[in-house]
């Protein structure tokens, strides 16, 4: 059974917050999807060599999207993995790209590698792209016109 002080205590701070402007109102507050959602984003990868990876980005749903953060992983598979070498030259970096992609449409994108993946004769790389965080312009609620409001959809932390 879950503490009904630490529950009450929850509130208060929550209350508190509120009555000093910390938080905005439940009027103003953005409302919060719960369980899966559906990445609007389509990512493939073009060609990848050992200095840059090149990706189409196709923004599949209904809103302008923008401000798209993606994981470029080059993940490295031993010939012989049952005695693979001491260090794996595996390794990741994330990608902010300053895009605007109305519905429907796709861009590419090419993602230099500093340094350049080393050549091995032991194994080789796999790469992949994966949509970590965008931006989504949506209409503002019950108004046909007026200005859109933007929300930040973040799936770094979903795992």
């Amino acid at each position: 059974m879950g503490d009904s002080r630490s529950t009450r205590r929850g509130a208060d701070w929550l209350a508190a917050l509120l009555a000093f402007g910390a938080l905005p109102a439940a009027a103003e507050a953005p409302e919060l999807v719960r369980g899966p959602t559906e990445v609007p984003l389509a990512v493939d990868v073009v060609s990848s060599s050992g200095d840059a990876v090149t990706y189409r980005l196709t923004n599949r749903g209904a809103h302008p999207i923008r401000e798209v953060e993606v994981l470029v992983s080059h993940a490295f598979r031993w010939d012989r993995e049952f005695s693979p070498g001491a260090e794996s030259p595996s390794r990741a970096a994330t990608q902010t790209v300053p895009v605007s992609l109305a519905p429907g449409e796709s861009t590419e994108v090419k993602h230099p590698l500093r340094p350049p993946l080393p050549e091995r004769s032991d194994g080789h790389f796999e790469t992949a792209v994966e949509v970590l965080r965008w931006t989504a312009v949506l209409p503002p609620p019950g108004e046909a016109g007026g200005a859109a409001r933007s929300t930040t959809l973040d799936l770094q932390n979903r795992r």
